[in-house]
């Protein structure tokens, strides 16, 4: 897919770490989940951006399982959340810009508040999710991962708490915001699957 000049402007929006955190808070007064409603199956992943017939099978898992309600946490951005909402025909959501998978401001320093990283720290899902995120992103400024974590982790559980699925399928759980969704996940009760293209 081509990216639209709008869409390649987004890449571009991060001049100050005000600009970082405005994205990471977004959710807060935009919950398009609420729009779904209440669901039974919530997946989560960057299919959209990688799709090779993925998007097909959940359209059919879905319409052979008209019974049972389903939604579509899309962790992309850009183009390809134009291409979610071409492709993908159940509800949907998109994770604001900064949780797309893999997408990172480099360079950036954000202040965080002690209270922040004390928050993470008690929990150790997260600080096992900010040491992944700072293995895997190279170039990342001082408390850039840190605001990451603190803000993936109330974006995750806002979003539990609006659709209240009963079962969380991750597209993968290697990093950072999955493994996030896993201690939540599990925190709630909720059940958690894995998908791949091969074993698991």
């Amino acid at each position: 897919m081509i990216p639209t000049e709008e869409e390649k402007k987004e890449y571009l929006a991060y001049k100050t770490w005000q600009d970082v955190l405005e994205n990471l808070k977004s959710y807060e007064g935009d919950m398009a989940a609420s729009a779904a409603g209440k669901t039974d199956i919530l997946f989560c992943g960057a299919m959209a951006a990688f799709d090779k017939g993925i998007l097909n099978f959940l359209n059919e898992l879905v319409k052979a399982n008209a019974g049972i309600k389903f939604c579509l946490l899309s962790e992309v951005t850009a183009e390809y959340r134009r291409y979610t909402a071409e492709k993908v025909k159940f509800p949907f959501v998109c994770t604001p810009h900064l949780f797309a998978k893999e997408m990172v401001i480099t360079g950036m320093c954000v202040p965080v508040s002690k209270e922040q990283v004390r928050q993470i720290g008690k929990k150790t899902f997260l600080s096992e999710a900010l040491r992944n995120i700072k293995a895997r992103q190279i170039g990342l400024g001082d408390g850039y991962a840190e605001a990451w974590v603190f803000y993936a982790y109330k974006y995750i559980c806002a979003i539990l708490e609006l659709l209240s699925p009963r079962a969380v399928v991750l597209w993968n759980g290697f990093y950072a915001f999955h493994h996030i969704a896993k201690g939540v996940c599990r925190e709630k009760k909720i059940a958690v699957m894995y998908m791949e293209f091969g074993c698991i």
